[in-house]
């Protein structure tokens, strides 16, 4: 093939690539069954050569890793598939990986009409299934090189949020209902376990995970949108893991530790550190899940108690001269 065509054919393709980029999804568009989103890799057994016979266990160590679609139907992964399965009925229906590498993550949409399953693999994909007709909606591509730890839609469920895991730990912000990556950068230089929006302001985000938290801003620019990322400051206290966050409406932010006390953010600096008592913490090991309820902060630990706290107090409270702050759960279960 003479130089000059292998020139042309390249640059139709790089034409093919920018009008696939410049496509606009309708919202009634759905993939059909029979399209196939990434060719087979060759290997010794041909997938259609196995038959699934049955899946035991359950990765209970999995963070996030249990949804409730409705009010008898809850989703999770177990090895390479997800799962639905009827608490009633006892029904199970396994869904297999599509890009055949196993799923890092999941997420649901706030309407519970969709959900994200976030693969593993070279460049995996992301896709949002319809529900309950779990045909897909979208395919969203290269949004990490390996593997995504964690995604999560924002409270109006217009944008969705992934974090990849090594080697690029990358944060996307994706319209997803477009297939469009609009803001990505590097979230941390170890592992991330988590990305929330704020359920208040969807311009506002928190990532946790190894020795860390962080806060992000996408700030309007003299160049345009950008993500901005602040580390947050453990100064005198304590580094801990971080699991679980909640952003509270003024943009502080409550985050558990793995030694159970509570810590309160303002800006990317504690503003005070919560427990009981001088010698008991709030959790007796990790703090596994922080969330709003009505009038009360719930949290749950691995110490396996469930604890609610008065939201008023703990948002308005000041630590002491060594940022300690004691308090009493409202509720112990």
């Amino acid at each position: 093939m003479s130089k000059n065509k292998k020139e042309e054919e390249k640059k139709e393709e790089i034409v093919e690539e920018e009008e696939e980029e410049e496509k606009v999804l309708e919202p009634e568009f759905v993939y059909p069954e029979n399209h196939v989103f990434r060719e087979e890799d060759d290997t010794p057994i041909p997938q259609k050569c196995i038959r699934y016979f049955q899946n035991f266990g359950f990765d209970s160590s999995k963070r996030y890793n249990l949804h409730l679609m409705d009010e008898n139907t809850i989703l999770y992964i177990s090895g390479a598939a997800f799962f639905l399965v009827n608490i009633e009925t006892k029904k199970k229906e396994i869904f297999f990986s599509k890009d055949g590498a196993g799923i890092g993550a999941i997420a649901v949409h706030p309407t519970k009409k969709y959900f994200a399953v976030a693969e593993k693999g070279n460049y995996p994909n992301i896709y949002v299934y319809e529900y309950p007709s779990l045909r897909v909606k979208r395919l969203l591509k290269r949004g990490t090189e390996r593997s995504y730890s964690h995604v999560n839609f924002s409270a109006n469920g217009e944008k969705l949020a992934s974090v990849g895991s090594a080697p690029d730990y990358l944060i996307c912000i994706w319209d997803w209902m477009q297939e469009k990556i609009t803001l990505k950068a590097k979230a941390f230089s170890q592992e991330v376990y988590s990305v929330a929006f704020s359920k208040y302001d969807e311009d506002i985000l928190t990532t946790s995970g190894m020795g860390h938290i962080k806060f992000w801003k996408i700030a309007q620019t003299f160049t345009g949108l950008k993500l901005k990322g602040e580390i947050a400051k453990f100064g005198q206290v304590e580094l801990s893991d971080v699991t679980a966050y909640y952003i509270f409406p003024d943009e502080k932010v409550l985050s558990g530790t793995e030694y159970g006390k509570l810590l309160l953010w303002e800006g990317n600096m504690i503003k005070a550190v919560l427990s009981i008592d001088e010698e008991t913490p709030c959790h007796k090991g990790a703090i596994e899940s922080i969330f709003l309820e009505g009038d009360h902060i719930i949290t749950a630990g691995e110490d396996g108690t469930i604890k609610m706290w008065n939201f008023n107090e703990m948002n308005e409270c000041e630590g002491d001269d060594h940022l300690n702050y004691f308090m009493k759960p409202s509720g112990n279960f």
